[in-house]
């Protein structure tokens, strides 16, 4: 797992442990064959609070910045990678994870 900070202030703390959810969700869908519905179903069973079940409209593009309808696009803190998929971070506990061929889901994990 790869952790990259784009704001000088970031650290691991800001993530929580939302990037063991992430893994463990990689994980399960290597191993079950699922895709982004997997481990943003795992997530969520970790979470315990339903972090994607509100089906956050808006995209990720690229560089990871979140545009979402009527907001101003949102930038990350950090992004973490791990065996293909990439989990971004945003400012008011917002997480977006986007697998290799660019399915994603946008979620609060607070």
């Amino acid at each position: 797992m790869m952790i990259q900070y784009f704001n000088d202030r970031a650290d691991r703390e800001w993530l929580g442990i939302v990037p063991e959810f992430f893994g463990r969700g990689v994980v399960a869908a290597r191993f079950e064959g699922g895709g982004i519905a997997t481990v943003a179903d795992e997530m969520n069973a970790m979470y315990g609070m339903g972090g994607f079940d509100d089906h956050w409209s808006g995209t990720i593009d690229d560089a990871g910045v979140y545009h979402a309808p009527e907001d101003e696009p949102l930038e990350p803190f950090a992004s973490v990678s791990f065996d293909g998929w990439t989990m971004w971070a945003y400012p008011y506990s917002i997480f977006g994870i986007k697998d290799s061929v660019g399915n994603q889901r946008v979620g609060r994990f607070d």
